[in-house]
């Protein structure tokens, strides 16, 4: 095989690989949003497609709406890497400060079961704050409770964040992994926390 041969060969699996790739990309998407339109329709929802990163729908749990997003985040001109897919649940904080921002994270690994009297709670959550300061002994046994109830659940522990009086939770998880039964769970001891957090602050 001559040297012209091998460049054309050469070319051509390349052309044949950028194919691959992106049609296997399109795939990806078209499950990822197929599954998440099945998650809305399991609550009688219909998933609204909003621009390329992100689709959505709204769901009430015990009183409270949740907006549930599919969402890509940390693609753009100030990421270093092309971002990643959360399922996202945000649930409005009544009468909490837009000022406020903060976030709550298990340490590590999933903890044990945990007794919101435990002199070191903070052996197995943290919270940092980012805004306004929050009240003083806003931590208290119901707002612990709420916490070592909702890191309770089989997902992976990623933070609660307060942001502009809201309680946002952002999974890093593949869709398939949340079912109907999973979700609503989720944003039960999100509702929880969430009103935990309305008599405290």
């Amino acid at each position: 095989m001559d040297e012209i041969t091998q460049a054309r060969l050469i070319s051509v699996l390349v052309v044949l690989a950028f194919v691959a790739y992106w049609v296997g990309g399109n795939l990806r998407e078209r499950r990822r949003q197929a599954r998440f339109a099945a998650l809305a329709q399991s609550f009688g929802k219909e998933a609204v497609r909003e621009g390329e990163f992100l689709s959505r729908f709204s769901v009430e749990i015990d009183g409270r709406t949740f907006d549930v997003r599919l969402q890509h985040r940390g693609r753009g001109s100030n990421s270093k890497g092309p971002g990643s897919w959360y399922v996202v649940t945000e649930v409005t904080l009544q009468g909490v400060s837009d000022l406020h921002s903060a976030d709550i994270r298990a340490r590590w690994r999933r903890p044990k079961i945990v007794d919101p009297r435990d002199p070191e709670f903070g052996k197995y959550f943290t919270v940092f704050e980012a805004g306004y300061p929050l009240r003083e002994g806003w931590l208290n046994h119901e707002v612990r409770s709420a916490i070592a109830h909702f890191y309770a659940l089989d997902l992976p522990l990623d933070p609660l964040s307060i942001e502009e009086g809201r309680l946002i939770h952002r999974a890093l998880l593949p869709v398939k992994r949340f079912s109907r039964e999973i979700l609503r769970e989720l944003l039960t001891r999100q509702g929880a926390m969430a009103t935990a957090l309305e008599r405290a602050l």
